[in-house]
């Protein structure tokens, strides 16, 4: 199949739209580090006052950028 060809049946060549989205997936990335290393820097009293595991803090930190990421470009939310 060729790109006049996937034109043309409706789809779009999304390969500039990907690399324009790179430096946002970046940010995101830093984003999650540094927010993943500032919650494991918490003391684990202060951790559980808000009501968080420290053995929680990794999946809870991607869940919210996946989360923000997706919104904020429009794909729809999971439900």
């Amino acid at each position: 199949m060729t790109i006049e060809s996937v034109a043309a049946s409706g789809g779009a060549w999304r390969l500039p739209a990907l690399v324009a989205e790179i430096p946002r997936f970046i940010r995101a990335v830093l984003q999650s580090r540094r927010a993943e290393t500032e919650l494991n820097a918490l003391s684990d009293h202060f951790l559980k006052d808000i009501g968080v595991d420290r053995s929680d803090i990794s999946e809870l930190v991607k869940r919210e950028i996946t989360r923000d990421s997706l919104l904020n470009t429009g794909w729809p939310r999971r439900r």
